[in-house]
């Protein structure tokens, strides 16, 4: 499967499950962006939907021995089996000033395919032919690129920390830095740190999403960022929830791709080129 880019509405991509016996994903999807629908409204929406994907020559009337069906292309079929039956996900979810941005990339064997929900009625979806590309293209998206390197080294964080995020922001940077190098933070790191914690951009969870057999989340592996105005931190989780310990490194668009590459589990660090 080469690389190739689909803008669907909605409707169209709700269809597209559909045809392809993922009913429930559909509906779901559905659900989540429109609510609940009247049952002839949503059939007039998929009628619609269905003559649109006619125009655009990735559905086909299939006539033959067996009957009248409609098909998807080969390639649109494959990029939505992919969307439905993903061997895992990776999701990048921002908050920014009361905005939320989010990103899914859905991963089979070694197909990659973005999923971009965010325009709600229009669904963008972009295949990408090698993981480079969606690391590239998850950088790109979320701004990661123009921090400043830094060399300072990892360490451990209070436990608390990601509770803390809300009430850094209305603490003295003195006071946050205290807090720190009390907790354990050596002190070149907790000054620098503290200055991001009380005007930070940006925070951006990054999570690995594997499923059950039912396609349900079983797991949610994953990291988060930091995004101060000069420099972007990346926060680790190790161990369960009850007994979860939290380290920090100063981070780069080389030490995100390289936590990614955790997740993605591939053993190969990529070069991040500029989208």
């Amino acid at each position: 499967m080469g690389k190739a880019n689909y803008s669907l509405s909605l409707e169209e991509l709700v269809l597209c499950l559909h045809l392809l016996g993922h009913t429930e994903a559909g509906a779901a999807l559905m659900q989540t962006i429109v609510g609940e629908l009247p049952e002839k409204e949503l059939e007039t929406r998929l009628l619609v939907a269905g003559h649109s994907l006619m125009a655009r020559d990735w559905l086909e009337l299939i006539v033959d021995e067996q009957g009248a069906r409609h098909q998807l292309t080969a390639e649109l079929a494959e990029v939505v089996e992919i969307l439905a039956k993903a061997d895992f996900s990776i999701g990048l979810q921002q908050f920014d000033q009361g905005q939320e941005k989010k990103l899914v990339f859905h991963v089979k064997a070694d197909k990659f395919v973005e999923h971009d929900s965010s325009l709600g009625v229009v669904q963008k979806v972009f295949v990408h032919d090698r993981y480079q590309s969606m690391v590239e293209q998850a950088v790109a998206a979320f701004q990661l690129q123009g921090y400043a390197e830094t060399s300072l080294p990892e360490t451990g964080l209070p436990s608390d920390f990601l509770d803390n995020l809300a009430a850094f922001r209305t603490m003295e940077a003195e006071r946050i830095q205290t807090m720190l190098e009390v907790s354990g933070v050596p002190a070149a790191l907790a000054q620098l740190l503290a200055e991001d914690l009380q005007r930070p951009r940006r925070v951006i969870n990054v999570m690995r999403i594997d499923y059950d057999e039912q396609q349900g989340p079983v797991s949610d592996a994953g990291f988060f960022m930091l995004a101060g105005n000069t420099r972007l931190w990346i926060v680790l989780q190790e161990g369960t929830d009850a007994e979860m310990k939290l380290r920090i490194c100063s981070g780069s668009t080389t030490a995100f791709a390289a936590e990614l590459k955790k997740l993605l589990g591939i053993d190969r660090t990529p070069e991040i080129r500029p989208v």
